[in-house]
């Protein structure tokens, strides 16, 4: 879809400039009419190359959410889709809907627009649009499939909650001991040094400290540092990096554990959101599958989805999967709900207890670490502070 910058005056007589998605400029001026801009000079631009690409989850979250009361409200897909896309602001995930909205308006499907920008919109979504439109209820799915990611983004912000103490906890220590190594240490070593005073072991480690960290060490390790995080970040973007750092992060006692329920809930939950779509079981099983991050469980589950398309028994298995993913709860509300003939149902239960024990072990270790954090800052700032002033004691008791 064309780019146009342009320029434009308001109602009060402010100049006012952008970048604007439109098909023609006769388009960019209604828009910009309806804004009370008079257009005064556009020109066509090339698309631009957005470097940060990375779109949050809220604003996909409000993308669904706004294009389900739009659809319940009765607003046809296409006119839903270019009032949605004309509310954004200029970015990348704002020319993506501006496409998708054109694509729609060509009488294009949904669900195939969606393919064509799979940074955005993964497999999960891409299904739940393909099956609400099929069955007509494309509203119904796109609130549920919001609602999901509601719950994923819940999860993501008390995570951040919870490890938001420790890292602020860590930057001031950090704060601290640098105003005591470059704005302390340098006055106390050169009075000390002057006096030919003896000093205690503590106060001569800051001293080596200042004097390795004012050459040209630090900065080799700054640079190190930068150099090597930057070798790891490419390293982890290979698919032999991912699966080095997959499977390492599942050894980490507490970590891994974690990582193994969080994927677990995420795999019930989008379960339960595709079959109660329609999607029958199997290719439920292949697409849920794709929203577990972590390769080594992925792969795992691959060994699911190849026994349930052979015509096996769902909580057999899941019994046979290798790695220790889902739990006895699991397997007890898999089996109910197969007899019962409500599956969609119980998995969705059965996520809501796995998720609930991932909070209650990320919130456990929040409020043990937070205190140990505490404590052990406390201790190094009483080391700093008994390094600096026992020399001034001593040298006081000494006159």
């Amino acid at each position: 879809m064309p780019y146009f910058s342009w320029q434009g005056v308001d109602l009060y007589g402010h100049m006012r400039k952008g970048m604007t998605f439109a098909r023609t400029e006769r388009e960019l001026d209604a828009r910009l009419f309806a804004q009370k801009i008079a257009l005064l000079h556009a020109r066509q631009e090339r698309a631009p190359f957005f470097i940060f690409s990375r779109v949050r989850l809220s604003d996909k979250i409000a993308f669904f959410q706004q294009l389900a009361q739009l659809l319940q409200a009765g607003i046809l897909l296409p006119d839903a889709l270019v009032i949605i896309a004309d509310q954004q602001h200029y970015g990348p995930f704002g020319a993506t809907l501006h496409a998708l909205a054109h694509a729609v308006r060509e009488g294009h499907q949904l669900h195939h627009a969606l393919k064509q920008y799979p940074r955005f919109f993964d497999a999960l979504m891409i299904e739940l649009v393909q099956v609400g439109q099929e069955s007509g209820s494309l509203a119904l799915a796109v609130q549920a499939l919001a609602e999901y990611l509601q719950a994923q983004e819940a999860f993501y912000r008390r995570l951040r909650t919870a490890l938001l103490m420790p890292a602020i906890t860590f930057i001031f220590f950090i704060g601290v001991l640098g105003i005591v190594v470059f704005g302390i240490i340098p006055h106390f070593a050169a009075l000390f040094s002057s006096l030919g005073t003896q000093v205690p072991a503590t106060t001569r480690l800051l001293f080596s400290l200042n004097a390795w960290a004012s050459g040209w060490h630090l900065g080799i390790l700054f640079a190190s540092c930068l150099l090597g995080g930057w070798a790891l970040y490419r390293y982890a973007r290979t698919a032999a990096g991912r699966l080095f750092f997959d499977t390492f992060w599942l050894k980490v006692p507490f970590i891994g554990r974690t990582i193994r329920q969080r994927a677990c809930a995420n795999f019930l939950q989008a379960l339960s959101l595709l079959l109660d779509g329609g999607v029958s079981l199997v290719p439920a099983l292949a697409i849920a599958k794709e929203v577990v991050a972590n390769r080594v469980l992925a792969k795992h589950l691959d060994q699911l989805v190849t026994e349930m398309a052979a015509g096996g028994n769902l909580s057999e298995a899941l019994v046979s999967v290798n790695e220790p993913l889902f739990g006895p709860e699991v397997l007890s509300l898999a089996v109910v709900g197969q007899e019962t003939g409500r599956l969609s149902f119980f998995l969705a239960r059965a996520a809501r207890i796995v998720q609930s024990q991932v909070e209650r072990s990320v919130t456990f270790v929040a409020t043990i670490v937070q205190p140990l954090v505490l404590v052990i800052l406390g201790l190094l700032i009483a080391f700093l502070l008994v390094s600096v002033y026992m020399p001034i004691l001593n040298l006081a008791n000494s006159i």
